[in-house]
């Protein structure tokens, strides 16, 4: 990490092969690439999905069968590969056409959550044909405030429990995701994430639509309290996923 080799000059997400340390996936503001050679060389693998300019929102590489991909097209919905971004089909994995994330129900395996613009989370254990919302409180939250669900993370010593970073605020599961309840505690929260051996501390990161402003915190008491790590004033624009390796 002391030297960095420019690889693309804008990248809006990537993603690195759970197992074969050659092969990136990255997206930029209008297509998908991939890279098989370490990011020396990149090609595009948009394909058969039938634009050559697309707006990514979302990439998800399946771990266990890293082969099975979701990608998150802005206006399109989201598509599936099953064979390493070779060829892609359009998926019912949403139910609007904004999605910020996809993940795998690590309670139910098999079962993916998509986090949604404005419908919260969609829950599915077959492929999209049928969908369960959960309950979110209090009542009716959404129809007063347009909320972009665009992050969860699980708490390591409960997975029962999770933070949702909901644009507006946090949101907290402790039943394994049947309901979820607003906290009050961050606004404007965009990325959430517990140590993966240490639930007692968590990280996130808030930033304020169309202004120049963001911000890190952290809370050491599981999520209770939070105080401001950095504040980036104006010069970052937004905060769209954190990472962080947690063994330095």
């Amino acid at each position: 990490g002391k030297t960095f080799n420019i690889l693309l000059n804008v990248v809006l997400y990537y993603q690195l092969h759970p197992y074969d340390t050659l092969t990136i996936y990255g997206t930029s503001t209008n297509k998908l690439i991939k890279s098989t050679d370490g990011g020396n060389t990149w090609f595009s693998i948009v394909n058969d999905i039938g634009l050559n300019r697309i707006v990514p929102s979302e990439l998800y590489i399946n771990e266990k069968e890293p082969e099975i991909i979701f990608l998150g097209i802005v206006g399109l919905g989201v598509f599936k590969s099953t064979n390493g971004g070779n060829n892609w089909n359009k998926t019912r994995f949403t139910n609007t056409n904004s999605i910020f994330k996809v993940i795998e129900d690590i309670i139910n395996p098999g079962s993916y959550l998509s986090l949604q613009a404005g419908w919260g989370i969609l829950m599915t254990s077959n492929n999209g044909k049928e969908w369960l919302q959960p309950v979110f409180h209090p009542p009716g939250i959404f129809q007063t405030t347009l909320c972009y669900m665009r992050d969860i993370s699980y708490d390591p010593s409960n997975i029962r429990r999770a933070l949702l970073a909901g644009d507006i605020n946090l949101f907290e599961t402790t039943d394994g995701g049947e309901n979820w309840y607003y906290l009050d505690k961050l606004p404007f929260v965009r990325s959430v994430m517990f140590h993966p051996q240490n639930e007692n501390i968590v990280v996130a990161a808030s930033a304020v639509f169309g202004l120049w402003n963001a911000w890190l915190y952290r809370s050491t008491d599981s999520g209770e309290n939070w105080h401001i790590v950095e504040d980036f004033g104006g010069y970052i624009y937004g905060v769209n996923r954190l990472y962080s390796d947690f063994n330095n």
